[in-house]
């Protein structure tokens, strides 16, 4: 019996890991080892980021038969827009640098994806370029449905990670995120330059946010004043 009722906790307590709430009617769901979001708009949801569950089943569940307006991808490390090439026409903003990453002209150079490249013959595991990618440019507003995001560049962990501030929500992707107490860059050993990664955060500190969605923490209530200091 007791059995049972472990392997029981266990189902629930992955069940919930999976899945995330966030304030604004924000929800959260993990595909393989990395966050995406979906935020409601007037006529549908956006996305922040995709994951990379090859059928997209979380995704589509949360969704939840809404209109996806656009995308918002963090970066172009595959676990965050894997899936979003089955997503058709949608638009899919993207940091213009990342762009070329995406589409293969220049490679990751985090330590690393170097040591995974050299056992795959030397090139990148790039899932398709999305139909509908289009550049995103650092402070650029975009007004999607009726809510507005800003785009906020933080170089380093790629070239093109770009953060996205929504109301009091920054998504941070894996160039800020929730570790140990503070924001900081994910490890050093994923990102293409670790030292532009740390000093790209101190651009977060004219920001208001309370609330940070990042690639592989979650949600975590948190401000610019959690940023790590070198």
């Amino acid at each position: 019996m007791w059995r049972c009722l472990v392997v029981f906790a266990l189902m629930v307590l992955c069940s919930c890991s999976a899945r995330v709430r966030g304030p604004h009617g924000i929800v959260g769901g993990r595909a393989a080892d990395g966050f995406f979001y979906v935020v409601p708009v007037a006529g549908g949801v956006v996305l922040v980021d995709t994951g990379e569950q090859p059928d997209g089943a979380l995704l589509r569940e949360l969704v939840a038969g809404r209109t996806i307006v656009a995308v918002l991808v963090t970066h172009a490390h595959h676990d965050h827009y894997a899936f979003a090439h089955a997503l058709g026409s949608v638009p899919v903003y993207v940091g213009a640098e990342d762009i070329r990453r995406m589409r293969g002209e220049t490679q990751h150079q985090g330590a690393i994806q170097r040591a995974q490249r050299a056992q795959n013959g030397g090139v990148d595991n790039l899932p398709p370029v999305p139909a509908g990618v289009r550049p995103v440019e650092d402070q650029q507003r975009l007004v999607l449905g009726d809510r507005a995001f800003t785009a906020i560049a933080l170089p380093g962990h790629t070239p093109g990670s770009t953060a996205y501030l929504y109301e009091d929500v920054l998504f941070g992707g894996d160039a800020a995120m929730a570790r140990n107490g503070a924001l900081a860059p994910i490890d050093e050993g994923y990102s293409d330059d670790p030292a532009m990664a740390r000093a790209s955060l101190r651009r977060l500190t004219g920001y208001a946010f309370r609330t940070v969605m990042d690639g592989h923490t979650g949600i975590t209530a948190m401000g610019p004043d959690a940023i790590a200091r070198e």
